[in-house]
């Protein structure tokens, strides 16, 4: 698993609104990805601005993150200059380099605070795979409140996937967190991950949705890279068959 890189024709170096998109994330709890230098892995995790770690991102000193998931970054991140982090807001998605400073302590890693972030506009970026209906995969969306509905696949990337509703469906706004449970049965495949809701629009007659999905973590990230390689490979016996090769 690897970040992807995102367009970098948007740039600030403004501290004040580096530290508003940083605060922005951590307001909505949106995990972060963390790539160490030259390592091709990609570890989980979310920022963790507690007391002073809080006044030091407002002062541009330094940001604070959880321990990295899986385990062994906490250990190999010891021995890095700079580590690449990307991460949301609602509005953005937002790379940069950092130093790495210290391990704090068992649950808290220290980096530098950015210099320079480049950024760009939540979208789609990312290779989607369509969903045929007739595969057997169920979706079932849940709202925090436990309310939930099922859905259909359309298609899906890495990133996120497009779905319409099946049946009575609960009034979803923009950007609320929902959490996804997709499992397709005769690919022993399960994915449970929290995801935002990006947009919803009417297609055919049916309810649609967009979701971006926000694993917290690599685990949860690798199943959904499972679930897409999965997709990717159907597809390909799909046209294989149809071609008769």
């Amino acid at each position: 698993m690897s970040i992807s890189s995102i367009n970098r024709d948007t740039t600030t170096t403004n501290a004040h609104a580096i530290a508003e998109m940083i605060t922005s994330s951590v307001v909505d709890n949106f995990p972060i990805q963390i790539q160490l230098a030259n390592q091709g892995m990609t570890y989980i995790s979310h920022f963790h601005l507690q007391h002073d770690g809080m006044a030091a991102l407002i002062e541009g000193e330094y940001i604070d993150i959880a321990a990295l998931d899986p385990p062994v970054g906490n250990v190999r991140i010891l021995k890095c200059e700079e580590v690449l982090i990307q991460f949301y807001t609602t509005r953005h998605v937002i790379e940069t380099v950092v130093p790495f400073i210290e391990r704090v302590d068992q649950h808290t890693l220290r980096l530098g605070f950015p210099d320079t972030v480049y950024y760009s506009h939540q979208r789609r970026s990312a290779y989607r795979v369509e969903f045929e209906s007739s595969w057997p995969v169920s979706l079932k969306i849940i709202r925090p409140s436990g309310l939930s509905f099922l859905g259909k696949l359309e298609d899906i990337s890495i990133g996120g996937t497009l779905f319409h509703a099946m049946g009575p469906t609960p009034r979803i706004a923009n950007k609320a967190r929902v959490t996804l449970v997709i499992e397709w049965r005769d690919m022993d495949i399960l994915v449970k991950t929290d995801a935002m809701m990006l947009h919803q629009f009417n297609k055919a007659g049916e309810l649609c949705f967009r979701a971006r999905f926000m694993p917290k973590s690599h685990t949860i990230a690798r199943t959904i890279e499972e679930l897409v390689a999965a997709a990717q490979r159907k597809q390909i016996q799909r046209r294989r068959r149809l071609l008769g090769d």
